[in-house]
């Protein structure tokens, strides 16, 4: 503990002997001391104390960690996704290989009615079912899926830094397929 100036006999002025002050400052002419109400230490009027620098580095830490983790999410989509986008692009390809060869369906129909006729007949009632209720829903579908690859189409196209399509590819209610 540090013995004070008068307990050791020495000058007592107003800057050696009042608790509030820092020994060897020059007291300021306008009377204040340089210290707050709880006698906290005040900084200088154009200082905030290096409050505005932390706030700003804490600020920028913080758009780094979301850049980050908004690329760890992408990649992560994209492990995730990938696999199942690959599975439906090859479901699709082979719809489409159908389409264009509808004769080797009908090939194996005939086949599967002559080897067995009762199943085929109960079965065909089945499909005819399937056909109708797709008949229904296919402009729910059709929908969705133009939706789907909207937005699979600008998500690709944010990854890579280009620009949506999204205005461009949304579906037409107004027309009809082949139109």
């Amino acid at each position: 503990m540090v013995a004070h100036p008068q307990s050791l006999g020495g000058p007592c002025g107003p800057a050696a002997c009042d608790p509030g002050r820092t020994r060897g400052r020059p007291a300021r002419p306008d009377g204040r001391d340089g210290r707050r109400a709880g006698g906290r230490p005040m900084s200088a009027p154009w200082s905030d104390g290096g409050v505005a620098a932390a706030r700003e580095a804490r600020k920028r830490a913080l758009i780094d960690r979301s850049a980050v983790l908004r690329r760890q999410l992408a990649d992560d989509y994209i492990t995730l996704v990938s696999p199942a986008e690959r599975v439906l692009d090859r479901v699709v390809g082979a719809g489409h290989w159908l389409r264009r060869h509808p004769w080797l369906l009908g090939g194996v129909a005939l086949a599967w009615l002559w080897w067995r006729p009762r199943r085929a007949v109960g079965l065909s009632g089945r499909l005819l079912g399937a056909w109708a209720l797709w008949q229904r829903w296919r402009p729910v579908v059709s929908t969705v899926v133009a939706l789907a690859g909207t937005l699979a189409a600008s998500g690709a196209a944010n990854r890579t830094g280009g620009a949506g399509t999204a205005a461009t590819a949304s579906p037409r209610r107004d027309s009809k397929p082949g139109a």
